[in-house]
């Protein structure tokens, strides 16, 4: 849970720190099913960091032991979010989108609402938050705590152009420790301005 707490925060030297060892360690003993999570935490934490080319060969290793069908799984999510990334690194926002729309739907399915609203917020930062908008707004009605309500508010403020939703967010996500995310909302925020400056 900490690399992931890390990765909320921006900070991807301690996420990668976090994991790395154990994702070795789990390879080095055979356990392929604790490697293949932990591994999509380290390749995560790698392209957050800058270095895409050993985040794609982490991640390329993710997708090989962890196909697309035939697995789910409490950690199925963070395979999603982490192929999701990598796609955006490697070949742009659509692909991105698709495959945390897919890993966001089949979270639904299971009822790991959180999960799913960390899917679909990653769909509004890599540009489409008209696609998940409602059903983030959903969830933020379903689940406690203000993270849920501030991915729904980052969401509404970029497709409704509403300043105040974004201020709120950029606020709440300052609040929970993630200077990363408050940023991004921050740099949505000077895009819609402010009406009457």
């Amino acid at each position: 849970a900490r690399p992931r707490v890390e990765l909320l925060a921006g900070d991807a030297a301690a996420a990668l720190a976090l994991s790395e060892v154990y994702a070795l360690e789990a390879r080095a003993r055979g356990a392929f099913g604790a490697e293949r999570w932990v591994l999509s935490l380290v390749g995560m934490a790698r392209l957050l960091g800058g270095d895409s080319e050993q985040g794609r060969r982490d991640l390329d290793r993710v997708a090989e032991l962890w196909p697309e069908e035939g697995y789910g799984g409490l950690f199925r999510s963070d395979r999603d979010r982490a192929l999701g990334w990598s796609a955006m690194e490697q070949s742009g926002a659509a692909d991105a989108q698709a495959l945390l729309l897919r890993g966001a739907e089949l979270a639904a399915q299971r009822g790991a609402y959180a999960l799913e609203a960390m899917l679909r917020h990653d769909v509004v930062r890599f540009g489409d938050a008209a696609a998940v908008v409602d059903r983030l707004a959903e969830l933020a009605g379903m689940m406690q705590g203000r993270l849920a309500t501030a991915r729904a508010d980052h969401a509404v403020g970029i497709v409704a152009a509403d300043p105040g939703r974004l201020a709120a967010a950029v606020d709440v996500f300052e609040a929970a420790g993630s200077p990363l995310l408050a940023a991004e909302a921050a740099l949505d925020l000077a895009d819609v301005g402010v009406p009457g400056a």
